[in-house]
Parts: structure tokens; sequence; C-alpha cells
């Protein structure tokens, strides 16, 4: 999946896979829905800058990936 987000004041484009979570069932607790950052571009750029994120700044993202899936 691809998208388009501002983090931080930079425009930048996010490739990432994203995994449903599954329900919570009488004898299962469910789980969590789970995004996998692939690449991060910076907006009109073919330099991937995923490496220089800190592992708190990809936990950012992917949590905005995953609320950005709820809304729509």
């Amino acid at each position: 999946m691809e998208v388009n987000i501002e983090y931080n004041g930079v425009k930048l484009v996010v490739i990432y896979s994203y995994t449903e979570g599954e329900d919570r069932e009488w004898d299962y607790p469910g789980s969590a829905p789970i995004v996998e950052l692939e690449a991060i571009f910076p907006q009109d750029s073919e330099t991937d800058i995923l490496d220089i994120f800190t592992w708190n700044q990809r936990q950012e993202l992917e949590d905005e990936m995953i609320e950005l899936k709820r809304r729509y």
C-alpha cells in the first residue's frame, strides 16, 4: 500500500504492508493489526529514507497507518 502523509512538516510517500487484526473469541484473545514499513520517500524524490528513521519514529508512522486504515 502507498499513502502520502505529512510528518514533522515534511511531505512523505510511505509504502507499507498491512495485516488486519483478528477478532476476539471466547477462547482466543484476538490480535492487533500489523503495519510493516517497506519504504519512505520524500515527496518528489526517489531516495528511500526509511533507514534514517529511529525506532520510535517508525512506530509513530506505523500507528498513523493503522489509524488511517480504521478511518477509511
